[in-house]
């Protein structure tokens, strides 16, 4: 199961969660994102009374990157035509795997994307990302070979990957 760790320091509250990427998002972000702590990042706040120096973790003037915004198609547009094309045909949780791999490659022109930006994916579709969705990435990494991985937590398309989105899900719409 992927797992995640922020620490993250406004005004007097400290909130610091090592876990479940699943629980993250299902408990922390919305948390964080109701303390308005989503916005870009901002420097570390320790609480009153306490250094700069002295939060866990920190250096005197270091900064805390905010919790990672959701994915969302950089062209709305062009992401509801795609997700149009690709229609029905991407019925199993591995084939809007592969969907969203083929947007963000094809139509975002970036390569490498992680498994955050796949559970954003799924919500952007209005459904509940796969409680297994670790499991369905080694299996089209190391079993199907659609999918390479890129260190990191980063994943990314493989050739393979590219010519099976073309020819069984968008079936000569590219």
């Amino acid at each position: 199961m992927p797992r995640v760790r922020i620490r993250l320091a406004i005004g007097d509250l400290r909130i610091e969660y090592a876990g479940s990427l699943a629980f993250h998002d299902r408990v922390i972000a919305p948390l964080l994102t109701s303390l308005g702590a989503a916005e870009g990042t901002g420097p570390a706040r320790p609480p009153a009374g306490e250094a700069q120096g002295e939060v866990p973790g920190l250096e005197p003037g270091e900064t805390i990157p905010a919790p990672a915004r959701l994915w969302t198609p950089a062209a709305p547009e062009r992401f509801a035509q795609f997700t149009a094309q690709v229609g029905a045909r991407a019925e199993t949780v591995d084939q809007r795997i592969m969907a969203f791999a083929f947007y963000v490659w094809n139509y975002e022109k970036r390569e490498r994307w992680n498994i955050a930006e796949v559970v954003a994916f799924f919500r952007t579709l209005h459904q509940d990302p796969p409680d297994e969705l670790d499991e369905r990435l080694a299996v089209l990494t190391s079993s199907k070979r659609f999918l390479e991985h890129d260190g990191d937590g980063a994943w990314k398309l493989s050739t393979k990957g590219v010519n099976y989105v073309k020819n069984r899900l968008l079936a000569g719409d590219v």
